[in-house]
């Protein structure tokens, strides 16, 4: 009988093609994404990401704690203590989903604990347009230079509007303030009756001809003609789109970034819906079973065996209520059922534009080489030979996070295995697997949050919410022209 070990990617391979999804064109995942799992299912605590410090650096949750019979220096001890714990669960949020990742079906943050915003602050340092190092042609530019004389002076080393704008805008005023009295007028009249609006034909021509006064007067002294045509001059050259993108991710980003200590600062990254680390909200939980593991046939587990059989098994750390140590344990299975819930939560980093990675026109000033952030395959790695600039190196964005609660694996467990479990039971110890725990007891009840058994059916549980992944998209190649083209000697 074959021996087949599982653990949390077998375990869980069919519900990340849930997840991933199928192309109906080609049957097969959608390229340019893919999910990455812990190896270790990760346990989260409401308590970890609670009210979490906002934007405007103020927790999301007003404090609200009863100051009755509390001192001054209590009461602000609280309130100080009440930012601190939302000031931790904004850290805490951001070791999640700030990590800069491989792309890996296993979770491997890249070396040195790399972080996205990080890498996106290093990528906006050295970004530069190309059009910044191209010149207007002779024409173009001699009319941009003739509109701007128009336009402007330079006086003490800073330009200043030129006397014919000035003029150009105190008279645009006196017509704006011609037009705006005749409407007004003429409402007058309406709203006055029907004999105050037949004198409107006489009385109308004054406030009519005050329009036309000052419309001449503004195409006369006001250098009406001149001005516009200046203002169209400059205003139809544009700018370089990724010259544009450019300068509006370098003003974006700044507005996200706050101090979380008087040292530290940090992004600020939504996850949603805020609530998404609450086991006590039900919505957008989806019921997950799989019996995928059957004694009957190992075809799912792309493994075979003669007997046409096979035994699943995988390890446990038990922890016996007289001891402070843990051992391992081996659980075995002639078929083993799955049953969780799942959903899927969005990463929002609201500070980062990815379209300027997807637009080409732009480099990274210095020694960088194009792709040096990404090279748009799903095969690339920080430990590709030859590759420098890892800090700049930023193959994937997570879009999404991958959350599971309320585990439960029944099994036919072997005769060894219950005993095992018999004996943790009993003993009133702990069980844990693929990093989350519970203690070992004869409950039965679907609330319990704990591990057990009864004499017809096995069945390990886990209550709450846990953290199994990330669906992530591929960044396109980028950027798509070589720093090192543009160095001068």
């Amino acid at each position: 009988m074959a021996q087949l070990e599982i653990n949390v990617f077998k375990m869980f391979e069919e519900l990340k093609h849930k997840i991933v999804g199928i192309d109906p064109a080609t049957q097969k995942e959608p390229s340019g994404f893919f999910v990455t799992m812990n190896e270790q299912l990760q346990p989260v605590s409401k308590d970890d990401f609670d009210n979490p410090v906002q934007i405007t650096g103020v927790p999301a949750k007003p404090f609200s704690k009863d100051t009755t019979g509390m001192t001054p220096e209590q009461i602000t001890n609280a309130q100080v203590d009440h930012l601190e714990r939302s000031k931790a669960a904004r850290r805490n949020l951001n070791v999640l989903v700030d990590r800069s990742l491989e792309i890996n079906p296993k979770y491997h943050n890249i070396a040195g604990n790399a972080r996205i915003s990080d890498a996106w602050k290093a990528i906006l340092a050295g970004a530069t347009s190309v059009s910044e190092t191209k010149q207007l042609n002779p024409d173009t530019q001699q009319k941009l230079d003739n509109a701007l004389k128009i336009l402007s002076i330079e006086k003490d080393g800073f330009k200043q509007p030129s006397p014919q704008y000035l003029a150009y805008e105190q008279y645009k005023n006196k017509y704006d303030e011609a037009v705006l009295n005749l409407s007004r007028t003429y409402s007058e009249y309406v709203t006055g009756g029907a004999k105050k609006l037949e004198r409107w034909s006489t009385e109308g021509k004054i406030y009519q001809s005050k329009v036309k006064d000052a419309k001449n007067a503004w195409e006369t002294f006001g250098f009406r003609q001149a001005v516009e045509s200046a203002l169209f001059t400059q205003s139809s050259q544009g700018i370089d789109p990724s010259a544009f993108l450019i300068s509006m991710a370098k003003d974006n980003y700044p507005k996200y970034e706050f101090a979380i200590t008087t040292e530290i600062t940090s992004p600020f990254i939504e996850v949603l819906p805020s609530n998404w680390y609450d086991k006590d909200v039900n919505e957008g939980w989806i019921d997950f079973t799989s019996k995928t593991f059957s004694s009957e046939s190992t075809a799912a587990t792309g493994e075979s065996s003669t007997s046409g059989k096979a035994r699943y098994y995988f390890y446990a750390s038990a922890r016996y209520s007289q001891s402070s140590k843990n051992s391992d344990v081996r659980i075995e299975a002639s078929s083993l059922t799955v049953k969780c819930s799942f959903k899927t939560v969005l990463i929002n980093y609201p500070w980062m534009d990815a379209v300027l990675l997807r637009m080409g026109g732009w480099f990274l000033k210095g020694d960088y080489a194009k792709n040096c952030i990404s090279d748009g395959t799903s095969n690339q790695s920080s430990t590709d030979p030859g590759r420098k600039n890892k800090e700049l190196f930023l193959p994937c964005i997570p879009m999404q996070m991958i959350l599971i609660k309320d585990i439960s694996i029944t099994g036919s467990f072997t005769e060894e295995t219950k005993k095992t479990l018999s004996k943790v039971k009993s003993g009133g110890g702990k069980l844990g697997i693929w990093g989350l725990g519970g203690s070992a007891s004869h409950s039965t009840t679907s609330t319990s949050d704990e591990h057990t058994m009864e004499s017809n059916s096995e069945d390990l549980s886990m209550k709450g919410i846990s953290v199994l992944g990330y669906y992530c998209a591929i960044n396109p190649s980028s950027p798509q022209l070589s720093g090192k083209d543009f160095l001068t000697s």
